[in-house]
């Protein structure tokens, strides 16, 4: 992808995505198999134009179709002249051709994008796929807004492209993974529409965006948005562009407490809340003993906070299976028939579930599997 400097991470991605669809190309870059140049249309005599057959061959067609530039399309002359019928994403439509060692001009140009599902975002378009196997043949990728995808596709985000794109609904979870706010986000796994992933700590995660107005107990802030797609490589025009779009105002229930460890970042979700309800954001948190010993200093105030210990045939264990070390409770501790315990400033006390305190919580690094 030539924007971010990651045109070779696109590339492999689109490769991957035309093989699963079935699409093979027999032609490969530098064949000299090729009637015309799709790009430019030069090699066809008359009225014929110039577009690439399914098996990836530039061929020259009796007349240019009807079809617009974003519209679906099921053969390779059913598209207007400059166009052809591609399958980006699981979705086959009109894109047009592209020179992938350019700039991305000829993907921005009015025109053929004037009358098209792509002209609200006519100038977010890049150069940044080719077509299987035929990596000298580029293919323009505008991104979409609410509305603007054709039947039977999805305006959702892929990894390593900053802005989303039509995916078909019916292979959505093979480029993307949805999640709720709170939780983690990044590489194919996204968040839910009206939320952005933003970075928090060192991890990401997602959170409601606030121009619809945050709900009591959470606060507007300005979050970086976590964008994977963003290097030192950028070009000076690319920079700035970036630049703009770095930051979005959302709204926030939890905060990072400076402590983080292979498990993730610990968060403090500080509404009083039953022990199942008390991570807004992330889930609640293991504790070592190494780690418990830091907690009153990050804590401040805060003297009490759920953790995810829970009780089970008479025991106390995390998540993970492992029992509850008994240097972690605090003297007497843990009192019988209680389900669930909080962290103290003297250590683990079990108390009735449905108690409620703030929870002390971690945000584990995103799984893409």
């Amino acid at each position: 992808m030539r924007i971010f400097g990651l045109r070779i991470q696109w590339i492999a991605l689109l490769l991957a995505i035309a093989a699963s669809a079935g699409l093979t190309f027999a032609c490969k870059e530098g064949s000299r198999k090729r009637a015309c140049e799709p790009v430019t249309g030069v090699g066809c005599k008359g009225s014929r134009v110039c577009a690439v057959a399914f098996d990836g061959t530039p061929t020259c067609y009796a007349s240019a179709g009807s079809l617009s530039e974003g519209e679906l399309c099921n053969a390779p002359d059913a598209c207007g002249k400059g166009l052809g019928c591609v399958r980006l994403f699981g979705v086959p439509r009109c894109v047009r051709f592209c020179d992938p060692n350019a700039t991305n001009d000829a993907c921005r140009q009015s025109g053929i994008v004037e009358s098209s599902l792509l002209l609200e975002n006519a100038m977010s378009g890049h150069c940044a796929a080719s077509l299987y196997e035929r990596s000298d043949i580029g293919v323009c990728v505008v991104s979409c807004s609410q509305g603007s995808c054709p039947e039977g596709s999805h305006c959702g985000e892929v990894v390593g492209w900053r802005e989303k794109v039509c995916i078909s609904d019916s292979q959505l979870d093979q480029f993307t993974r949805e999640v709720e706010d709170g939780q983690s986000c990044g590489e194919r796994v996204v968040c839910k529409e009206g939320s952005a992933c933003v970075v928090l700590g060192d991890g990401t995660i997602c959170r409601r965006l606030a121009e619809s107005g945050c709900s009591e107990g959470e606060e507007s802030i300005e979050a970086v948005l976590a964008d994977s797609t963003r290097d030192a490589g950028l070009s000076d025009e690319d920079a700035e562009a970036a630049a703009e779009e770095t930051t979005v105002t959302v709204c926030k229930s939890c905060d990072p407490i400076g402590i983080s460890s292979s498990e993730g970042e610990f968060l403090l979700c500080p509404a009083k809340q039953m022990a199942s309800k008390a991570c807004t954001e992330g889930v609640l948190a293991r504790l070592t003993a190494g780690g418990a010993q830091y907690l009153p200093d990050q804590l401040g105030e805060v003297t009490e906070a759920w953790t995810e210990a829970f009780l089970q045939d008479g025991a106390f264990f995390w998540k993970n299976g492992e029992q509850v070390d008994d240097e972690l409770w605090a003297p007497g501790e843990p009192a019988p028939d209680l389900n669930c315990a909080f962290w103290s400033r003297d250590g683990l006390v079990a108390a009735d579930c449905a108690q409620e305190m703030p929870g002390l919580c971690i945000l584990a690094p995103v799984q893409t599997e």
